[in-house]
């Protein structure tokens, strides 16, 4: 009886330090996405002004080779006007990557409903010197 006693509790031992280990082979979050937009225009057209703030490690800054911001595949046709866009990366104790700029789409006999449902910024992607990518999407659909 003690034996199988002492067998329960080393298996209940060894599931338990296993299921506490099992988060540390989790991949931490390379990036840390931080961004807001906003629309204005007037009846005939919008304007999408963004900023967006990719935060991380700085060795994982540092490697930030290009980057694009992601529009909704299903408007590039109402699409007037791309940019300006202004980067910035900052390597210092606190690292991010930054990117601020706007869009403007024709969006003429839509409504403010409308607009919004279509979700015209989506995102952007991150390509890193060692030609990695990652998609930071604004939306879950």
């Amino acid at each position: 009886m003690k034996r199988a006693l002492i067998f329960v509790l080393i298996f209940s031992l060894l599931f338990i330090v296993s299921a506490c280990n099992s988060g540390e082979n989790w991949e931490e979050e390379k990036y840390i996405m931080n961004a807001s937009y906003s629309y204005g225009g007037d009846l005939e057209e919008t304007i999408i002004s963004y900023e967006i703030t990719i935060s991380g490690i700085k060795e994982v800054i540092e490697n930030i080779d290009a980057y694009e911001v992601l529009i909704n595949e299903e408007y590039y046709d109402l699409m007037l006007e791309n940019g300006p866009h202004n980067p910035h990366k900052d390597i210092g104790e606190e690292a991010y990557f930054s990117v601020e700029g706007n869009f403007v789409f024709d969006t003429s006999r839509k409504t403010k409903e409308e607009i919004d449902k279509m979700n015209l910024l989506q995102g952007i992607r991150i390509i890193d010197k060692d030609e990695n990518e990652e998609i930071l999407k604004f939306h879950n659909n």
